[in-house]
């Protein structure tokens, strides 16, 4: 059996200048995967390579057993693919049942599905027909992620899902996210809050200047102290 993601030896980035410098990362079904790593690391720009929203110059990038390297973002999303971005990810003049149908592009929605979104994210219901301009940060997260299931992906993609989030918020989504993963979703993201999100993952990868440095069971990363002196903060 393939691989769901596998990434092989990736270089890309913006203009002439590669931000990824050999990226390898695997993904194998259903499971919870963190990238952690400093600033300027090359984290988020790996997720932007995989969706098709940077260049890769070299290497490739394979998902369900099929090339998708420099693949246009709408027919990665055709193929299973999710990406929620840190920003700009709802659409703020349109209502949450309005934002859920733009996600419903790829497949029209008999219903079902919305009302399965309604029922992992109970609080997104009560604001259907409010603005998602003007819903919290949190419920707006919450918003972005339901809008990516409506494609009913095998893979998501979550930049920084928890910046800005209140301490009780951040708890809140990514326990969230380990339910969308008990659906039998993978999710690959990118954390600021590492040590929460590394607590809820199986397994956790190490970026340093573009490559994965390391990689292992999520609590063993946890356990191991330099790594929470130099990534995971208090």
């Amino acid at each position: 059996m393939s691989d769901l993601l596998a990434i092989e030896a990736v270089h890309g980035g913006y203009g002439t200048a590669d931000i990824l410098n050999g990226a390898d990362l695997r993904i194998s079904g259903p499971e919870i995967v963190v990238i952690i790593g400093p600033n300027g690391a090359g984290k988020s720009t790996l997720m932007k390579a995989v969706f098709g929203l940077v260049r890769v110059r070299v290497g490739n990038i394979r998902f369900n057993g099929e090339d998708i390297t420099n693949m246009r973002a709408d027919l990665v999303a055709e193929r299973g693919l999710a990406y929620v971005p840190q920003e700009r990810n709802v659409f703020p003049s349109l209502t949450v049942d309005e934002n859920l149908d733009m996600g419903a592009y790829l497949k029209r929605d008999d219903g079902k599905r919305k009302t399965a979104i309604y029922e992992i994210f109970p609080q997104l219901r009560l604001r259907r027909a409010q603005r998602a301009g003007s819903l919290s940060g949190g419920e707006r997260q919450m918003l972005a992620m339901g809008r990516a299931l409506m494609i009913e992906p095998k893979l998501l993609l979550l930049d920084e899902p928890t910046a800005a989030l209140a301490p009780r918020l951040v708890d809140e989504t990514l326990e969230k996210i380990v339910e969308i993963r008990s659906l039998g979703i993978g999710v690959l993201m990118v954390e600021q809050n590492a040590k929460a999100a590394l607590r809820r993952a199986d397994r956790g990868v190490v970026m340093v200047m573009g490559r994965v440095r390391l990689e292992d069971e999520a609590h063993n990363l946890l356990a191991r102290t330099d790594i929470a002196d130099l990534f995971l903060g208090a």
